[in-house]
Protein backbone atom coordinates (compact mmCIF):
# COMPACT_ATOMS: atom_id res chain seq x y z
CA UNK A 1 0.00 0.00 0.00
CA UNK A 2 2.84 2.42 0.82
CA UNK A 3 4.39 1.79 -2.59
CA UNK A 4 1.11 2.31 -4.40
CA UNK A 5 0.59 5.64 -2.56
CA UNK A 6 4.15 6.66 -3.34
CA UNK A 7 3.64 5.68 -6.97
CA UNK A 8 0.34 7.59 -7.10
CA UNK A 9 2.01 10.62 -5.53
CA UNK A 10 4.90 10.39 -8.00
CA UNK A 11 2.51 10.17 -10.94
CA UNK A 12 0.48 13.10 -9.61
CA UNK A 13 3.63 15.20 -9.23
CA UNK A 14 4.83 14.20 -12.69
CA UNK A 15 1.47 15.14 -14.20
CA UNK A 16 1.52 18.48 -12.39
CA UNK A 17 5.03 19.22 -13.61
CA UNK A 18 4.10 18.27 -17.15
CA UNK A 19 1.07 20.53 -17.02
CA UNK A 20 3.23 23.45 -15.91
CA UNK A 21 5.83 22.71 -18.54
CA UNK A 22 9.48 22.23 -17.94
CA UNK A 23 11.96 24.99 -17.30
CA UNK A 24 12.19 25.53 -21.04
CA UNK A 25 10.72 29.03 -21.16
CA UNK A 26 7.32 29.94 -22.50
CA UNK A 27 5.46 27.74 -24.92
CA UNK A 28 5.83 28.89 -28.51
CA UNK A 29 2.18 29.98 -28.49
CA UNK A 30 2.57 32.04 -25.29
CA UNK A 31 5.84 33.52 -26.51
CA UNK A 32 4.24 34.63 -29.77
CA UNK A 33 1.13 35.94 -28.02
CA UNK A 34 3.12 38.02 -25.52
CA UNK A 35 5.69 39.19 -28.08
CA UNK A 36 3.06 40.24 -30.61
CA UNK A 37 1.10 42.06 -27.90
CA UNK A 38 4.23 44.01 -26.91
CA UNK A 39 4.87 44.98 -30.52
CA UNK A 40 1.26 46.02 -31.05
CA UNK A 41 1.50 48.36 -28.03
CA UNK A 42 4.76 49.77 -29.38
CA UNK A 43 3.29 50.36 -32.84
CA UNK A 44 0.27 52.12 -31.31
CA UNK A 45 2.56 54.34 -29.22
CA UNK A 46 4.76 55.27 -32.18
CA UNK A 47 1.73 56.03 -34.39
CA UNK A 48 0.72 58.60 -31.77
CA UNK A 49 3.95 60.55 -32.27
CA UNK A 50 3.67 63.53 -34.58
CA UNK A 51 5.68 62.87 -37.74
CA UNK A 52 8.63 65.17 -38.39
CA UNK A 53 7.77 67.95 -40.80
CA UNK A 54 11.24 69.51 -40.93
CA UNK A 55 14.86 68.80 -40.02
CA UNK A 56 14.25 70.55 -36.70
CA UNK A 57 11.57 67.95 -35.88
CA UNK A 58 13.86 64.95 -36.47
CA UNK A 59 15.75 65.02 -33.15
CA UNK A 60 12.67 65.27 -30.88
CA UNK A 61 10.87 62.58 -32.87
CA UNK A 62 13.90 60.28 -32.83
CA UNK A 63 14.34 60.76 -29.08
CA UNK A 64 10.75 59.77 -28.37
CA UNK A 65 10.81 56.86 -30.82
CA UNK A 66 14.11 55.63 -29.38
CA UNK A 67 12.72 55.62 -25.84
CA UNK A 68 9.71 53.58 -26.94
CA UNK A 69 11.87 51.14 -28.92
CA UNK A 70 14.17 50.72 -25.92
CA UNK A 71 11.14 49.84 -23.77
CA UNK A 72 9.94 47.32 -26.37
CA UNK A 73 13.33 45.63 -26.60
CA UNK A 74 13.51 45.41 -22.80
CA UNK A 75 10.03 43.88 -22.71
CA UNK A 76 10.87 41.35 -25.43
CA UNK A 77 14.16 40.56 -23.72
CA UNK A 78 12.27 39.63 -20.55
CA UNK A 79 10.34 36.94 -22.42
CA UNK A 80 11.78 33.47 -22.09
CA UNK A 81 11.38 31.83 -25.48
CA UNK A 82 11.19 28.07 -25.88
CA UNK A 83 14.64 26.62 -26.46
CA UNK A 84 14.04 26.08 -30.17
CA UNK A 85 13.41 29.82 -30.65
CA UNK A 86 16.11 31.09 -28.30
CA UNK A 87 18.81 31.71 -30.93
CA UNK A 88 16.49 33.74 -33.16
CA UNK A 89 15.07 35.57 -30.12
CA UNK A 90 18.58 36.58 -29.06
CA UNK A 91 19.30 37.74 -32.61
CA UNK A 92 16.13 39.86 -32.59
CA UNK A 93 17.17 41.46 -29.29
CA UNK A 94 20.67 42.20 -30.64
CA UNK A 95 19.21 43.78 -33.77
CA UNK A 96 16.78 45.79 -31.65
CA UNK A 97 19.56 47.10 -29.42
CA UNK A 98 21.55 48.04 -32.53
CA UNK A 99 18.44 49.80 -33.82
CA UNK A 100 18.24 51.82 -30.62
CA UNK A 101 21.85 52.94 -31.17
CA UNK A 102 21.09 53.94 -34.77
CA UNK A 103 18.09 55.98 -33.65
CA UNK A 104 20.34 57.72 -31.13
CA UNK A 105 22.62 58.58 -34.06
CA UNK A 106 19.58 59.85 -35.95
CA UNK A 107 18.69 62.04 -32.99
CA UNK A 108 22.23 63.46 -32.90
CA UNK A 109 22.15 64.00 -36.66
CA UNK A 110 18.85 65.81 -36.30
CA UNK A 111 20.33 68.03 -33.62
CA UNK A 112 23.24 68.91 -35.90
CA UNK A 113 20.87 69.60 -38.78
CA UNK A 114 23.15 67.82 -41.24
CA UNK A 115 21.00 66.30 -43.99
CA UNK A 116 23.68 63.79 -45.02
CA UNK A 117 24.06 62.52 -41.44
CA UNK A 118 20.30 62.17 -41.12
CA UNK A 119 20.14 60.23 -44.38
CA UNK A 120 23.00 57.95 -43.31
CA UNK A 121 21.39 57.23 -39.95
CA UNK A 122 18.04 56.55 -41.62
CA UNK A 123 19.71 54.15 -44.07
CA UNK A 124 21.47 52.25 -41.28
CA UNK A 125 18.31 52.09 -39.17
CA UNK A 126 16.34 50.92 -42.22
CA UNK A 127 18.84 48.14 -42.92
CA UNK A 128 18.56 46.92 -39.32
CA UNK A 129 14.77 47.16 -39.50
CA UNK A 130 14.74 44.94 -42.60
CA UNK A 131 16.88 42.34 -40.82
CA UNK A 132 14.80 42.44 -37.65
CA UNK A 133 11.58 42.09 -39.68
CA UNK A 134 12.91 38.88 -41.20
CA UNK A 135 13.86 37.43 -37.81
CA UNK A 136 10.55 38.53 -36.27
CA UNK A 137 8.64 36.71 -39.02
CA UNK A 138 10.74 33.58 -38.46
CA UNK A 139 9.79 33.75 -34.78
CA UNK A 140 6.10 34.21 -35.59
CA UNK A 141 6.16 37.75 -34.22
CA UNK A 142 4.36 39.20 -37.21
CA UNK A 143 3.25 42.28 -35.26
CA UNK A 144 6.95 43.06 -34.81
CA UNK A 145 7.58 43.08 -38.56
CA UNK A 146 6.61 45.67 -41.13
CA UNK A 147 4.00 44.44 -43.56
CA UNK A 148 5.42 43.63 -46.95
Amino acid sequence: MFLSRALALTLTCAAALAACGDDDGLSAEDYREQGNAACERYEADVRELPQPQSIEDVAPYAGKAQARLDELIDELDELEPPSDLEEQHDQLIRLGRSGVQEIKKLEAAGESGQQSEIEGALQSAGDLDTQSDEVARELGLDACADES
